[in-house]
């Protein structure tokens, strides 16, 4: 569907722009519809108990909400925030989807007001969420007809915990699609750093001055910002266990956000490093040695969880497999290294790659811990 012309009126544009990020997100499931039933299935086979089928995968989405309704107040607080940025973090991935660049050009000439523009926000956002909610409520369901005897008289407290991570992912996934709206500065600021660290070149090597200065002083300033912050999200995320128990569930939820953080992370690269490395063909590094100094620099936060793995597991008092335990981190180091050998543009099969390294390494996760 073609955007709309700069003579449409603010409600019509919201219409069509729902009109298309429907159709956007139904072509989006029939293309991942392969990956899923296959995901699902391997789920079946290789998992035992709480996964042995599709309602309990689903029952295992929303377990951690319902697990922190029986413990104290800030507990359930900080797992609800913690849970909402698994939907916060499947709205950014949906941002090209949600706002596309052809909708942000368009929307820069119609007379919208910035009530309007956050109202449609909201809205298509909680459009790219709805397939991520049904499982939440297909998940809540399933617990609430079991009724388990942890569950006895805090059903209440553990709807509201799913209702309000379903909110914060609908916050933050609404603050990540209206940052697609500041562009411009960025783009502004970025030629001015790179000209500015030009005469950096002849005092140091010229590898460090085109891949880790334009990290803090460059045009990858956003990747090197994403890079320590999703390094200490999981070191905490691996140190879990050692508070909150449920060390299986919370090594699956450690896979989970490995990949997305190594996902991200590698598609801002290719996105902000790919363009001033095109540009330094006279230089003499070999294009291949940049090409993989971006892959490298993509594993550097999972890098820094798997470290914090085997100390965590010293510590914990959990009986382990150390075995299943060895071979997880070597699978989880292979598969983060096979997403990153993807190019980020082939959607299709970066996200065959994604999917298939999660539910490995969720199934190896659930036999990690006796």
């Amino acid at each position: 569907m073609t955007p709309p012309p700069d003579s449409l009126p603010a409600s019509s544009y919201h219409r069509m722009r729902l009109r298309w990020c429907a159709s956007a997100l139904r072509d989006l499931l029939r293309r991942w519809a392969v990956y899923i039933v296959a995901g699902l299935a391997m789920l079946g086979a290789f998992s035992a108990g709480a996964l042995s089928s599709m309602s309990a995968a689903a029952a295992w989405s929303v377990l951690p909400l319902f697990r922190a309704a029986a413990q104290p107040w800030w507990q359930g607080w900080v797992t609800g925030l913690a849970h909402g940025l698994i939907g916060a973090g499947v709205a950014w991935a949906l941002r090209p989807v949600l706002w596309p660049r052809s909708w942000r050009e368009q929307e820069a000439a119609l007379p919208i007001a910035p009530r309007a523009r956050l109202a449609s926000d909201l809205a298509v956002t909680a459009l790219g969420l709805l397939p991520l909610w049904a499982v939440y409520a297909a998940g809540s369901a399933v617990w609430l007809a079991h009724a388990p005897a942890w569950l006895d008289g805090r059903q209440a407290i553990a709807v509201a915990g799913v209702l309000g991570s379903m909110l914060v992912s609908l916050v933050l996934g609404t603050a990540a699609v209206q940052a697609l709206r500041r562009p411009a500065r960025a783009a502004r600021r970025g030629p001015s750093s790179v000209g500015t660290g030009g005469s950096g070149l002849q005092h140091r090597a010229v590898f460090a001055a085109t891949s880790w200065w334009p990290l803090w002083r460059g045009p990858a300033a956003r990747a090197g910002r994403f890079i320590p912050a999703a390094a200490l999200g999981l070191v905490l995320l691996a140190a879990a266990p050692l508070r909150c128990g449920h060390g299986s569930w919370w090594l699956a939820g450690f896979g989970l956000a490995g990949l997305a953080a190594t996902a991200r992370l590698h598609a801002l690269l290719r996105l902000d490093l790919a363009p001033l490395h095109a540009a330094c063909v006279q230089l003499p590094i070999a294009p291949r040695r940049l090409s993989l100094g971006r892959r490298l620099l993509a594993l550097l936060p999972a890098l820094a969880g798997l470290l914090a793995l085997p100390w965590v597991w010293r510590l914990d008092t959990a009986p382990l497999r150390p075995g299943l335990a060895g071979f997880y981190l070597a699978a989880t180091l292979a598969g983060h290294g096979w997403l990153v050998a993807a190019d980020p543009e082939g959607a299709q099969e970066q996200a065959g790659r994604w999917l298939f390294t999660l539910v490995l390494l969720t199934a190896i996760a659930s036999e990690v811990y006796a």
